[in-house]
């Protein structure tokens, strides 16, 4: 049983801000920030490096079967096939048509000078429901699921998750750096930014 927080929106819109470059990281927390501070962005934005989309939407043996680290074109091509940066800023934008696209205006322009960055904007109705939203927008949209929990077979067996979450500050000159072999990214706020992932693992060992 769930208790609505807010009124249901006109309009709900999921938006993924993607970089091409590792190094863009800090960057895009930087122009993201702002948004958040003046609720621009009104919810937590949570940034996924290209593993994570790996992992939460298919077994590493699809793209290597090696035991050791994935390659730089490995990554690549998972970014070619689902169409997604290095780091992808995952968040919603809720609110009456005129008001997501006011939003959507402000996103574009601060991210405007990031090299290589895209946006994806996939707008529904503030009723959509499981069946109508894509699989990837779930969260942003308010639909509880389960689906994430895939990320944590990546290496193959059942399913298994324990976060160990560092907490910084939301400048992204100060985010500890993300390894090669590392699935996740960030949860952004406005006063803080969680560490939001952990090595590839399942529950018959780790990657």
């Amino acid at each position: 049983m769930g208790v609505w927080l807010m009124p249901r929106p006109e309009v709900a819109v999921s938006v993924t801000v993607s970089v091409a470059d590792n190094q863009l990281l800090a960057p895009l927390i930087d122009a993201l920030h702002p948004l958040m501070l003046d609720d621009t962005i009104p919810g937590t934005v949570m940034i996924g490096n290209v593993l994570a989309v790996a992992s939460a939407t298919t077994p590493r043996s699809v793209w290597s079967d090696r035991p050791d680290l994935l390659e730089e074109s490995d990554r690549r091509s998972v970014m070619d096939r689902f169409g997604v940066g290095w780091w992808n800023a995952k968040f919603g934008s809720y609110g009456s048509p005129a008001m997501a696209a006011a939003r959507l205006a402000a996103v574009r322009a601060a991210v405007a000078d990031l090299r290589g960055c895209s946006i994806v904007e996939r707008s529904y109705p503030g009723a959509v429901t499981l069946q109508e939203a894509h699989p990837a927008d779930r969260a942003q949209l308010g639909i509880p699921s389960l689906d994430l929990l895939r990320m944590a077979g990546w290496s193959g067996g059942e399913p298994a998750h324990t976060d160990f979450s560092l907490v910084c500050p939301p400048d992204g000159g100060r985010q500890p750096p993300a390894r090669l072999s590392w699935s996740g990214g960030w949860s952004s706020r406005p006063g803080s930014t969680t560490s939001a992932g952990s090595p590839c693992s399942s529950a018959t060992g780790s990657h």
